[in-house]
């Protein structure tokens, strides 16, 4: 009997052990892997290897060591979802093991994650300065103390509230590579509204940069610090802004680095994040707390944490095949995509409510829904930009002509309509949603036309914010947006933060829709296709805090279509198509609230 028990418990052992290596290559593969490591489910996978492991040997000698990594996972996890539950679970784990193993070699490599995920993910500075000096008071001779003590030198004897992240590790080699030559601040733009102010630093190469939360007696400030860079002679070092979000932005220089201070009157919800080519930073500072970062909790709601998780699971289950695309436009007239699948089962996209959204229905109603009034249509390109050209025409005159015709139906049906412009004027693509969103838009609709290399592709296609679900989205997205298909897909890490704060639900909702409606006036008449709706991650549509939606209304490469994009005639019946898609989701949306 004896041989039986032992043999059962060297089986779990070694069960245990296997459990542990499979956790171990399953994380290792994940932090190598950006795109992977954006699904909730592959990290809740790999911490099951980890909680396996316990549970057939919860004192062995991987025990400590799967602890630890079930605290990892939860940690990388929290970082991308941004929900405390993630970060609690992490947390949780290192005091597991710190309990169960506290004289272990890894002990104080848990006890010095939890003071990284206070002050990176809760932003609590006096909770991470007490454990990084209990890691030094505890383990002295541990590996984590140096590390410890450099936080603790960082914080010192700062009071208030910091908030510190950094990004841009890639930019910190490059510059070591480039032979220590300073990057340049060339410039600082701002777009102001009572709830809302977006400013962009424009520099001349990507940088490491780091954003500090700094509060004292009441006071914020947002502070952006970019090593190695210098200050272009032209940059105004003060500017008063009073636009009841920011007083002023200041800039100053020492240390071999620059310092970027804006001053926050009421804000307590900012973002920020840098896109590329040319590379600049982008700060988002909101008046209120319905959309940025509120605190480490503002994603933690029921409807975020879903969102994120269903787009997840399209983006691992999504087709990844362009050549689909191509082989559904020679058929000419046929509908496709993820649109139809929807709209076939009850003629149009079904929009849900959650149990809490039911509670606070009529808000948020008045947020998205009854008050539909005000749409925002920005005619793609212009001026220096003339996006595509072919067969005699060019993109930036399709665009404009298209969003004068749309902006007379809507205000015909009682719409008051914006432009992002009126004439054939160049706007950078960030400048586009800071329009929308410093004027109040209730709704913003980018309005484009496409190109490729094969000119048989023709038909319509709808676009949302979301992680890019297939090659085409991600073609169409780097070439609207001017960088190469590869930097799309090694930026889209950077969603998992975007997509909390963003209307994706909404915007999803009014792509089917908007897509649903062309093809029901214009399709049988024209015989045209559509590749459907669906998501891409657009520079112009980041950061727009209301539903917004990219339409690519046709090939300019194939001949016949863009024959039709030329004529007047067509662009009438197309825009009275995406009218009636606006129409549509305003009217869903009012009996939803209902």
């Amino acid at each position: 009997m004896a041989a039986v028990v032992c043999a059962l418990a060297a089986a779990a052992q070694a069960g245990a052990r296997e459990d542990y290596q499979r956790g171990l290559s399953s994380f290792k593969a994940l932090l190598a892997n950006e795109k992977r490591a954006a699904l909730r489910d592959e990290w809740l996978g790999t911490a099951a290897f980890f909680e396996k492991s316990l549970g057939g040997d919860a004192r062995g000698e991987s025990a400590p060591k799967c602890m630890y990594f079930l605290g990892r996972c939860h940690e990388e996890l929290g970082k991308r979802s941004f929900l405390k539950a993630d970060r609690q679970n992490a947390l949780a784990a290192f005091d597991r093991m710190l309990k169960a193993f506290p004289r272990h070699s890894w002990a104080d490599d848990s006890l010095y994650r939890k003071g990284l995920i206070m002050l990176e993910q809760a932003g609590d500075t006096d909770a991470a300065r007490k454990i990084f000096q209990d890691v030094i008071d505890h383990y002295p001779k541990g590996d984590m103390a140096p590390e410890a003590r450099k936080h603790l030198e960082t914080l010192g004897g700062k009071s208030g509230k910091k908030d510190t992240v950094q990004a841009g590790k890639k930019a910190s080699a490059k510059s070591a590579r480039s032979g220590g030559t300073p990057a340049r601040l060339n410039g600082i733009r701002h777009w102001s509204g009572q709830e809302y102010t977006r400013v962009v630093l424009d520099l001349d190469r990507e940088v490491a940069y780091e954003r500090t939360l700094e509060e004292q007696g009441g006071n914020k400030e947002l502070r952006i610090s970019l090593p190695g860079t210098t200050v272009a002679a032209d940059v105004m070092r003060a500017r008063n802004v009073g636009d009841g979000t920011l007083a002023q932005i200041r800039v100053g220089e020492g240390g071999g680095r620059t310092l970027v201070t804006v001053d926050l009157l009421r804000a307590g919800n900012y973002r920020v994040f840098a896109l590329p080519d040319p590379y600049r930073v982008v700060i988002d500072v909101y008046a209120d707390s319905g959309a940025g970062e509120s605190g480490p909790d503002a994603a933690g709601t029921d409807h975020v944490r879903d969102t994120l998780e269903e787009l997840q699971r399209e983006q691992k289950s999504a087709p990844a095949r362009e050549e689909t695309a191509a082989k559904g436009s020679q058929k000419g007239g046929k509908r496709g995509g993820a649109a139809d699948a929807r709209a076939s089962k009850s003629g149009q996209p079904a929009l849900v409510p959650s149990a809490k959204q039911k509670k606070y229905s009529g808000s948020l109603m008045e947020q998205l829904g009854l008050k539909v009034r005000t749409v925002m249509i920005d005619a793609g390109h212009g001026g220096k930009d003339p996006g595509a050209i072919a067969n005699g025409v060019r993109e930036k005159d399709v665009n404009l002509r298209m969003a004068r015709i749309m902006g007379n139906m809507l205000q015909a049906q009682g719409f008051k309509v914006l432009y992002t412009r009126t004439t054939d004027k160049f706007i950078p693509l960030e400048e586009r949603t800071a329009l929308a969103n410093a004027k109040g838009a209730d709704l913003f609709i980018s309005i484009h036309c496409n190109a490729y290399k094969d000119p048989r592709i023709h038909g319509l296609e709808v676009y949302y914010l979301n992680l890019a679900t297939d090659a085409q989205a991600v073609r169409v997205a780097a070439r609207e947006n001017g960088v190469s298909a590869k930097k799309i897909s090694d930026m889209q890490f950077i969603l998992s933060d975007l997509m909390l704060n963003s209307k994706i639900n909404e915007s999803r909702q009014m792509a089917a829709l908007v897509e649903k409606e062309v093809m029901r006036g214009v399709g049988p008449r024209y015989k045209i296709s559509s590749h459907g709706s669906k998501g891409a991650f657009f520079y112009v549509l980041t950061g727009a805090r209301m539903p917004s939606v990219l339409v690519e209304l046709g090939y300019l490469t194939n001949p016949k279509e863009a024959a039709h994009l030329d004529s007047d005639e067509y662009l009438t019946a197309m825009a009275r198509g995406l009218v009636n898609g606006i129409m549509a989701y305003k009217k869903k949306l009012e009996r939803y609230s209902g």
